[in-house]
């Protein structure tokens, strides 16, 4: 049976409880720093499945940009372009406190706000700790939708600027890939599944070497 996201977090902190018995907090933040894929591999999944759906010619036509579809955008260095707009408005997003929050929310909020580029003026924030290498799955299905909602404000729409493409395709590639947290998709398990990665991985060295040996 497929966990849903809450059931999928549970699983995971209780498995992290177990070895902090005495403190369900802690536990509950090894959780969320122990997740893999971490965001910015993910993030780097998506693009090469992408730019692969490119080259295959297998894109789909979408007339009214809906998030369940890829987005349509031909040249790869477009969608390198947006790949990273996506890093830099993860990295750069302070999470805000919220009435009512769940505690895994707040601990969250503690945790991602110590590495966010916003706050590296209260912090010496190492270069390799921001948030999409810090954090997976499991806490970005907690902030993503509150990243999308600050994107849809008018203020912060320069966050979606990306030369030679409007701002509907850009908000696009970022709603997809906020789709694909879910794993009621298929393509889901191409940008956050282990197995998947490591089957990449291995066909890139075998590659790698047949390239060396000229075969």
């Amino acid at each position: 049976m497929e966990l849903t996201s809450d059931e999928d977090f549970l699983s995971r902190a209780n498995e992290a409880a177990a070895a902090s018995v005495d403190n369900p907090v802690e536990a509950i933040a090894k959780s969320f720093v122990n997740d893999t894929p971490k965001i910015g591999i993910a993030i780097k999944s998506y693009l090469s499945w992408l730019v692969a759906r490119n080259f295959s010619g297998t894109t789909d036509k979408v007339e009214f940009f809906a998030k369940e579809s890829p987005p349509v955008i031909e040249d790869s260095k477009d969608l390198l372009l947006c790949a990273r707009a996506l890093l830099n408005v993860i990295n750069s997003f302070a999470v805000p406190e919220k009435n009512g929050a769940c505690l895994e929310y707040e601990i969250l909020r503690t945790l991602w706000n110590k590495f966010s580029v916003d706050q590296e003026k209260k912090f010496m924030r190492d270069e390799n700790m921001k948030p999409s290498k810090v954090f997976g799955r499991s806490a970005l299905v907690l902030v993503y939708p509150t990243i999308m909602a600050v994107l849809s404000d008018d203020l912060n729409a320069s966050k979606l600027v990306v030369n030679g493409l409007e701002k509907g395709q850009v908000l696009h590639f970022f709603e997809h890939f906020g789709f694909l947290l879910s794993r009621n998709s298929d393509d889901s398990m191409l940008i956050w599944s282990e197995d998947e990665l490591s089957k990449r991985s291995t066909l890139r060295k075998e590659m790698a070497e047949q390239r060396k040996s000229g075969s």
